[in-house]
């Protein structure tokens, strides 16, 4: 069996996203090419260190590496379970800098939310002014990704009593998620009723120009610009923001509940930003 063979097995067998199977068929590939071996079974510590200098060569970013390398360990194992191999090759670990969740404070991310009350045109048959601005509503009270946004269905709000129900089969956890919206946001969401169609923020456009458009036509007249390497994660900082404030408000219970984690670590450590939580992990006792 191939190591390409045996990732589409590994797919198959898995619930995975979308994005994510794409991944693992394109580790298996890269390995492949990189490594000159396609027998899954003949898998040495040699192929692992060919494909480390390979990466370095082709990446040399450390968090990049390591989910090359995260991913070729989950089909090893695969292949383990299979009786493929008798036991993984060692594979290092890479320890990647950790930098600090960056999210907007609430009077940037207001202004964000006002540029796209004033957006001219349209996104398919909607106005843009209530497209994007009930759309960036909903992600901020929610904190829910982008993803599970676009897929919302009419079936899944309640405008009468302001309930938003993201179904199981639309998050990356797999569950079920209920938020209630405030009226403001409703009120947006019901002038997008007519005409008639299966999803709420209908997006009729490919989903790279999606990112692209928030950025220059949002972000940008905001004078929020993406730093470097938040080009295509600067919507999901709208989910940091919701964190973050949840957090000042709430503490971390508040924001993980609001995720829908099941780590206060995750949601501490990937998503709140300490300059809008203002949280004291540590307390001493001043020296003055």
């Amino acid at each position: 069996m191939t190591i390409s063979e045996l990732a589409s097995l590994y797919v198959a067998s898995r619930d995975l996203s979308k994005d994510y199977a794409r991944l693992i068929i394109v580790t298996a590939k890269r390995f492949e090419a990189a490594t000159g071996l396609h027998d899954a079974s003949h898998i040495k510590p040699e192929h692992v260190a060919r494909f480390m200098l390979w990466l370095k060569g082709y990446t040399g970013n450390a968090s990049t590496m390591a989910g090359y390398l995260r991913r070729l360990r989950s089909l090893l194992n695969y292949a383990v379970e299979c009786e493929i191999i008798a036991k993984i090759p060692p594979i290092p670990k890479i320890r990647c800098p950790q930098k600090v969740p960056r999210a907007w404070a609430y009077d940037e991310f207001k202004r964000l939310y006002e540029v796209a009350n004033c957006l001219p045109g349209r996104v398919g048959v909607q106005l843009a002014r209530i497209w994007w601005p009930s759309l960036i509503a909903a992600a901020y009270h929610t904190g829910s990704r982008i993803g599970a946004l676009l897929q919302v269905r009419w079936a899944d709000i309640d405008l009468g009593r302001g309930f938003l129900v993201l179904r199981a089969e639309s998050t990356k956890t797999k569950q079920e998620q209920i938020f209630k919206l405030p009226d403001y946001v409703i009120a947006k969401i019901k002038a997008m009723e007519w005409p008639t169609r299966e999803l709420v923020w209908e997006w009729p456009h490919c989903r790279r120009y999606f990112f692209a458009f928030f950025r220059k036509k949002i972000a940008r007249p905001a004078q929020l610009e993406p730093m470097a390497g938040e080009r295509f994660g600067l919507f999901h900082k709208i989910r940091r923001t919701a964190a973050s404030l949840a957090a000042a408000r709430g503490g971390i219970t508040a924001a993980q509940v609001l995720l829908g984690h099941s780590s206060a670590k995750t949601t501490m450590t990937h998503y709140i930003d300490p300059r809008i939580a203002i949280l004291d992990s540590v307390n001493l006792p001043g020296l003055e």
